[in-house]
């Protein structure tokens, strides 16, 4: 069992959100902006049982002295939370549906590996997986300047294996102005002792296509996706199914 498992026990996330409620104010500098990007990765696996102390010292550290970053922390933990659990205000439900689907595609990334160094990994979300698990704009995580207006929608999280090297893959988009969103990716190697490949990103959902190249941090930005051809605000319903994909190249490109 990884060490850094809870055994998804229920209790662990509460466990967890006692002991950094009970630390001292700390300093409340704002944020970094690299902690910040990694804020709604921790809660989603703090929610799962993962043991961040154990696992993630270095952010941890950081939550246990930044009264502010364990502000945000703790807010998001608790949003979702009550709203897995269903404490928050009840909406009109939707009527049973049928999620044998989910049994069928559990969304693994396909890996196609020429060499050591050269592969490609592919990821999809269908409209089924996405309406299922994003059913609306949910918030995730704010930024550090305006609480009420930075509001993330996650839309891929995995972790994918690589000879040696093992990648945490982040996809999230925030809706932007002019009713847009603007995917965001994020690349983080397990270890700190790796080195991340040169590596291009390949966004498809719907019409949209669009590829970039993941910088020294393993970061990307995607070009602004416009709402209207992938989501549908009035039946609430996503529209198209997304795919992601990850390619090793030789050198960065423009």
């Amino acid at each position: 069992m990884d060490e850094g498992l809870a055994q998804n026990q229920p209790g662990h996330s509460k466990n967890l959100h006692n002991k950094l409620m009970a630390l001292p104010v700390g300093h409340s500098i704002p944020p970094a902006e690299e902690d910040l990007a990694m804020l709604s990765y921790m809660v989603s696996e703090a929610y799962q049982g993962v043991d961040i102390a154990s696992r993630y010292p270095t952010f941890y550290e950081k939550l246990e002295t930044n009264g502010k970053l364990r502000a945000y922390f703790l807010d998001a933990l608790d949003l979702m939370e009550h709203t897995k659990a269903g404490t928050l205000a009840p909406l009109p439900g939707p009527p049973s549906r049928d999620l044998s689907f989910l049994q069928k595609a559990r969304s693994k990334p396909i890996i196609e590996q020429n060499s050591w160094q050269e592969w490609r990994v592919t990821w999809q979300r269908t409209v089924k997986q996405l309406q299922h698990f994003f059913p609306s704009p949910e918030l995730v995580y704010r930024g550090e300047d305006d609480w009420s207006e930075d509001v993330w929608i996650p839309l891929l999280r995995d972790e994918v294996q690589l000879n040696d090297l093992t990648l945490h893959v982040v996809l999230e988009a925030n809706e932007g102005d002019d009713a847009v969103y603007l995917p965001s990716l994020r690349v983080v190697p397990v270890s700190d002792e790796s080195n991340l490949p040169f590596i291009q990103a390949t966004l498809q959902w719907g019409d949209y296509q669009e590829k970039v190249t993941v910088d020294a941090r393993g970061r990307a930005a995607f070009p602004p996706l416009p709402l209207t051809t992938i989501y549908d605000p009035v039946l609430n319903l996503y529209t198209a199914d997304l795919q992601l994909s990850l390619e090793s190249v030789a050198t960065p490109t423009s």
